[in-house]
C-alpha cells in the first residue's frame, strides 16, 4: 500500500475490518463476525510489521482481535453452559417419543383383541408346532401398516427366503430413538414371556385370563438395545419370576418404560421391588398393585408424575 499524498502513513484496512468485525461479534455474539475479526486482525498485524511504515493501525488490529476473541470465547462458554441443558431437553423428547410407541403398541393391542376377541400370542406356529412370525407382524393392520402385512408370507417363519426380506421394512413405531436400530431392523419393544404372563402358551388370552386386572399387568416393555431383537422373529423377554429384574442387570438407565393390559403407559425405577415387578408381570398371582402407593416405592431418580399416563 502506497503512503498518502502527503507522505503519511495510510490505515491498513484489514486493521479497520477487524475492528469493526469484532465489535459486531460482541454486539450481536455470533462467530460468523468473531472468528472472521482474528483471522484479519492477524494479516493486518503481519502486513503493518513488512510495510516499512507505509502502513499505521496496529492498534486498530489490536482492538480488534481482542473484541472478536473475547466474544468467540464467550460463544464458548455459553455452549459449554448450556449442553448439558440441551442435551437433556433431548433426551427427555426422546423419552416421551419411546412412551407414545408403546402407546401406539397398547393401541393397535387393544383393537386387534376387539377384532379377535383375543390378544395376540408371542408368536404363530405352523402345524408342526414351529414359530413362524412375531406378534409385531400380526398387529401390523392396526398400526395403519396393513400393506406391509400383506407383503408377508404368513405361512412362512420370519427367516424364509420371502420374508426376511421384509426385515428392512420395520415401521418406525417399533424404534426407541435412545436405542435407534431402525436400519438393522431391530427392536427393543418386547413381550415378557413366561407361565403367569400374558403371553404364556401358544394361543392368545383373554382379558377375563387377566384376573389381576389389566391396570395392574404388564404387556410389554420397553428394553435395552442388549435385549433388541429383529423385529418379525418370535423372540421376546423371558421372565424369571424368581428373579424378575435380571434382564435390567446390565443397564445404563435409571427407569424403563412399560405399557399396561389397559393401555396406560408407566415409567418403572430399576430400584423397584423385585416383588412388586413380578406381580405386575403375571396376570394371576392374586397381587394387586396400589399405584398411589408405588409413587413412594419409586426413588427419586424417576419423576412421579411420569408414573402414569
Amino acid at each position: 500500500m502506497e503512503k498518502g499524498p502527503m507522505g503519511e502513513p495510510r490505515t491498513c484496512g484489514q486493521a479497520t475490518a477487524s475492528l469493526i468485525l469484532g465489535l459486531l461479534s460482541l454486539c450481536f455474539f455470533s462467530f460468523l463476525t468473531g472468528i472472521p475479526a482474528l483471522i484479519l486482525g492477524m494479516i493486518a498485524l503481519r502486513k503493518i510489521g513488512q510495510s516499512g511504515g507505509e502502513l499505521e493501525g496496529k492498534g486498530l488490529a489490536v482492538a480488534g482481535m481482542a473484541t472478536g476473541g473475547l466474544a468467540t470465547l464467550l460463544i464458548c462458554l455459553w455452549l459449554a453452559l448450556m449442553w448439558p441443558a440441551v442435551q437433556g431437553a433431548r433426551e427427555a423428547a426422546q423419552r416421551m417419543q419411546c412412551r407414545n410407541h408403546l402407546k401406539q403398541l397398547g393401541l393397535a393391542m387393544h383393537s386387534y383383541r376387539e377384532t379377535n376377541g383375543h390378544l395376540p400370542a408371542a408368536a404363530s406356529y405352523d402345524a408342526g408346532g414351529k414359530k413362524l412370525l412375531s406378534w409385531r407382524v400380526h398387529i401390523l393392520p392396526y398400526l395403519e401398516e396393513g400393506a406391509l402385512y400383506k407383503q408377508f408370507h404368513l405361512d412362512e417363519p420370519w427367516d424364509s427366503e420371502h420374508n426376511r426380506k421384509l426385515i428392512d421394512k420395520m415401521p418406525a413405531t417399533y424404534t426407541c430413538p435412545s436405542t435407534d436400530l431402525r436400519q438393522e431392523g431391530m427392536t427393543t419393544y418386547l413381550a415378557p414371556l413366561g407361565d403367569q404372563t400374558v403371553f404364556s402358551g401358544k394361543e392368545g388370552i383373554t382379558f377375563q385370563e387377566i384376573t389381576d386386572g389389566t391396570s395392574n399387568t404388564i404387556l410389554l416393555v420397553e428394553a435395552d438395545s442388549e435385549h433388541a431383537v429383529i423385529w418379525t422373529k418370535p423372540d421376546d423377554l423371558e421372565i424369571d419370576l424368581e428373579n424378575p429384574k435380571d434382564w435390567m442387570s446390565g443397564q445404563d438407565r435409571i427407569a424403563f418404560h412399560a405399557v399396561f393390559c389397559d393401555g396406560s403407559v408407566h415409567t418403572l425405577s430399576k430400584g423397584i421391588d423385585a416383588k412388586v415387578l413380578g406381580a405386575m408381570f403375571t396376570r394371576n398371582d392374586g397381587l394387586v398393585i396400589d399405584f398411589e402407593l408405588m409413587r413412594l416405592i419409586f426413588s427419586a431418580e424417576t419423576d412421579p408424575a411420569s408414573l402414569r399416563e
